[in-house]
């Protein structure tokens, strides 16, 4: 079955996965102009007259892509796919898409025009040098084409980008509703607590909160969503710092190794050369501004009640110990039952190219092994309750409509 189906080849006394190959074409620069999986399947490729662009690509069924290619920015402007359904891009002079048209088949007269494209961009390029702003991208799509409804709804949204290419914000088109307004020299309305004043309007806007970010690029603080009245770029602290956010701490190499949650809390992950302890929120209670204010004698007793129920369970870290290479080898989660410790084991056993051999669970069971042919593909894995083998694609080898594989009971 599994040379037959699985198309697997056995040599050297191991199963070996096969590759699919390609076929070069020695006349145009031996560019592949066919290629071949491991069941035997060919895509046949075509290029232009120049050996630039792919134009045509036709599967084993016989099916049929194509593209006109647009030699100015060497971009395929005109792509039919298999059903025949054509969309076409138009670039602007520095090979920036700016738009995009679903068109249908060529003889069916459905879809969307150039005159009137799927999704049209604008972009603001300059907007930095002239005014002081990110940079941003304007994008216009409609929700129904055109030959459906000529006057169909077109939805906007903006996104703002910094110096380095990173988003900075983004703009949707919301309902109508309560939005902060600004005064005739474009300044923010606080009201008396300091907080933007909300009017009502019927033109509102939904805007990303806020990233900070560290000089490693790693992000630190993420703010939540705001309404807005306007597209613009809403630089003000009242409204990009909207809501709460989770202060995350990273060490020298950049990984996460704290969180300081708005509610007092906190989670760590203590990171050394042979194991990986985390300490969630509850784990971490002890120590918490949260669990310091519920201790207080001003706190309610429901309040407190829920600090001591969370107190049992301090100091319950998950540990994983890793190999010589670092991967996990064994995880220890600790629990408290009825005041008594408690810690169950699990293990993995891993071969030299780190495939999972078998998983041990914590009552000693033998939850899950694996055979492996060379290459890492998974043969055969084994679980308490199934078996199913694998083919050359790394899928199971045999499948059923309904069910999604047939599997062997295990013995």
């Amino acid at each position: 079955m599994l040379d037959d189906e699985g198309r697997l080849v056995t040599a050297d006394g191991a199963w070996w996965q096969r590759s699919g190959r390609q076929v070069f074409d020695a006349a145009g620069f031996y560019l592949p102009i066919r290629t071949i999986d491991a069941f035997g399947a060919a895509h046949e490729l075509e290029y232009d007259v120049h050996r630039l662009q792919l134009v045509r690509v036709t599967d084993p069924l016989g099916h049929t892509a194509s593209s006109v290619t647009d030699y100015r920015v060497l971009q395929p402007e005109l792509v039919t796919d298999a059903n025949g359904n054509r969309h076409q891009a138009v670039f602007d002079t520095l090979g920036l898409v700016v738009a995009t048209m679903a068109m249908g088949k060529p003889d069916e007269g459905v879809g969307d025009t150039l005159a009137d494209p799927t999704v049209r961009m604008e972009y603001d390029l300059h907007a930095f040098t002239e005014r002081g702003e990110p940079v941003f991208v304007r994008t216009l799509r409609r929700e129904q084409h055109v030959s459906v409804d000529p006057a169909a709804r077109i939805v906007e949204s903006y996104t703002h980008y910094d110096g380095t290419g990173r988003v900075v914000q983004t703009k949707a088109q919301a309902e109508p509703g309560l939005a902060p307004h600004r005064d005739t020299e474009g300044a923010l309305v606080l009201d008396a607590d300091g907080l933007p004043e909300l009017v009502q309007t019927a033109a509102r806007w939904v805007g990303s909160g806020r990233t900070v970010v560290d000089n490693k690029g790693n992000a630190i603080k993420q703010y939540e969503p705001f309404f807005s009245d306007g597209p613009e770029f809403d630089r003000e602290d009242e409204l990009a710092r909207t809501g709460v956010t989770p202060l995350l701490h990273h060490d020298v190499f950049g990984r996460l190794v704290r969180t300081d949650f708005s509610d007092g809390t906190l989670a760590r992950v203590e990171i050394e050369a042979w194991r990986t302890t985390s300490y969630d929120r509850n784990d971490t209670v002890l120590g918490s501004e949260w669990f310091a204010a519920r201790e207080a004698v001003a706190a309610d007793a429901s309040e407190r009640r829920a600090a001591e129920l969370a107190a049992a369970h301090a100091d319950t870290p998950t540990i994983v110990h890793l190999d010589s290479l670092g991967r996990a080898a064994l995880t220890v989660e600790h629990d408290i039952v009825d005041g008594v410790a408690r810690h169950a084991t699990t293990r993995q056993l891993l071969d030299v190219e780190g495939n999972v051999l078998a998983v041990i669970d914590a009552r000693g069971n033998t939850a899950e092994t694996r055979i492996f042919a060379m290459g890492g593909l998974v043969l055969t894995p084994v679980s308490i309750r199934v078996i199913w083998p694998a083919g050359s694609d790394g899928q199971d080898a045999r499948a059923s409509p309904g069910l999604g594989r047939s599997a062997l009971l295990a013995a």
